[in-house]
């Protein structure tokens, strides 16, 4: 591979590995969320299973985006062998 192409696929790979993690850690904040939803429904009133249902929503389409990403990084690193 030639070293230019090569560069490029470590800082694709990198920055597929950055979002990532950034992603999972916005998963992390949205549990917590989803937490206090359940746990403190009293205070949301009837509002309370939308907002654990749309945190729940949040967190499925954060970890495909993980998963995907997770999938790039993978896909350029296998590429550089």
């Amino acid at each position: 591979m030639a070293p230019d192409l090569a560069i490029q696929h470590a800082a694709l790979t990198k920055h597929f590995e950055d979002e990532a993690n950034e992603l999972q850690t916005k998963i992390e904040e949205h549990k917590k969320f989803l937490s206090q939803f359940e746990s403190k429904s009293f205070l949301y009133g009837r509002h309370a299973n939308d907002l654990k249902a749309h945190s729940q929503e949040v967190i499925d389409l954060y970890q495909q985006a993980v998963t995907a990403n997770q999938d790039m990084a993978e896909m350029l690193r296998q590429a550089d062998h």
